[in-house]
């Protein structure tokens, strides 16, 4: 139930994401191919079934559907399904949120490289005051990852310009939404996660020492992957 949850949020947020790189509305409008600009039924818009029953094209004009649609989907079903295994009751609810708005910025910056404050400072202290619901311990621990997740990367940055400032937003909302327990684990596992990947792109000649690759999709992985440890 929770993968088929994670497939319709993905689905929704993929339209989120990328309305907001091409400076459009998100909130009002149908879905539209943007190829031939002709509006979807619903049963274009079913995840991953629509895209194997239309062999990866358009209905209309027959262009290819980018795979990375029903591949993104599928991502954030497995996450959802992931986290509920280790998390009850509102705690899921919570941590399923969380995913969810990590997911969008992980998608704007696969999709033109930029992070959107919109996305994660406003969601920083979102998450801080819904801590306050559960516990004080908790609710610190928010507060402290919060703090570390804006100073850390933001040393690092002034120091070594290695990445950009919208990483330390949304680090800064990912520590307010993990705590600085569980934020200690996934920014290595992030790190690791990120090594892997890299090292096989570079030994498949698909990347070089000068490819740009994007950091937050990695947190993002990272993140999911903490729910498990």
């Amino acid at each position: 139930m929770m993968f088929i949850l994670g497939l319709f949020m993905a689905s929704f947020l993929n339209v989120v994401a990328e309305r907001t790189v091409r400076c459009e509305k998100w909130f009002c409008g149908r879905s539209y191919c943007p190829s031939c600009k002709h509006t979807l039924a619903w049963y274009d818009l079913i995840p991953v079934l629509s895209y194997l029953l239309l062999g990866g094209k358009c209905r209309y004009c027959k262009e290819r559907i980018p795979i990375r649609y029903p591949l993104s989907e599928i991502v954030l079903g497995i996450a959802f399904y992931m986290a509920s295994r280790y998390t009850h009751g509102v705690y899921t609810a919570f941590v399923l949120f969380g995913i969810s708005v990590a997911y969008i910025s992980a998608l704007t910056d696969i999709y033109d490289g930029t992070i959107y404050d919109a996305f994660t400072l406003p969601f920083a202290f979102l998450f801080i005051a819904l801590r306050a619901f559960f516990s004080v311990t908790f609710l610190f621990d928010g507060l402290f990852g919060m703090m570390a997740g804006f100073l850390v990367p933001y040393v690092i940055v002034r120091a070594t310009k290695m990445a950009g400032e919208g990483d330390i937003t949304f680090l800064t909302f990912l520590g307010a939404f993990l705590g600085l327990n569980r934020l200690i684990i996934a920014v290595p596992l992030s790190f690791v996660i990120a090594g892997i990947v890299v090292t096989v792109l570079l030994v498949m000649g698909k990347a070089n020492m000068k490819s740009h690759v994007p950091l937050v999709p990695f947190l993002f992985a990272g993140t999911v992957w903490s729910f498990y440890l």
